[in-house]
């Protein structure tokens, strides 16, 4: 079975890559662990820009995911680890006609660990919880040229 996961997983990170590759422009920020205005993502490297100055990359990091671990209880198979050690997870999804891009902080350089918590679900009254449910409460980016 190692094998067979071994074997199939990097063909589907490359796939899953193939759905980042382009440059995303910030629209909705829910996050105080980063701010970046445009992330430009390319075959190998990924390319933070802040609001400062949208020509020259703030940031440059090479995709390299985390080693899969069976071991582990959940592992996102599209998790990538930084230079710096920060790891994080990018998902790209077709959300009312436009295709967004998902970054998620999973633990910073320092080891600290992020979690999201969603409540709406739990929500009593039936429209707000509808309300709140129809709300996007993540970060996301939009595609602004592939």
């Amino acid at each position: 079975m190692q094998k067979k996961i071994d074997s199939l997983l990097p063909l589907i990170q490359k796939k899953e890559i193939q759905k980042w590759k382009g440059k995303w422009k910030l629209e909705q920020l829910r996050t105080n662990h980063f701010d970046y205005k445009c992330i430009e993502i390319m075959e190998n490297k990924i390319l933070f820009y802040d609001k400062s100055d949208l020509d020259i990359p703030s940031r440059i990091e090479d995709i390299k995911f985390v080693a899969y671990n069976p071991l582990e209880f959940i592992r996102y198979p599209f998790t990538l680890v930084f230079k710096n050690k920060e790891v994080w997870e990018f998902g790209a999804e077709k959300v009312k006609f436009e295709i967004r891009l998902f970054p998620y902080l999973k633990s910073s350089s320092d080891g600290r660990i992020y979690l999201s918590i969603d409540h709406r679900g739990i929500m009593k009254d039936p429209v707000k919880r509808k309300e709140a449910l129809a709300r996007e409460i993540r970060t996301y980016y939009a595609l602004e040229e592939k």
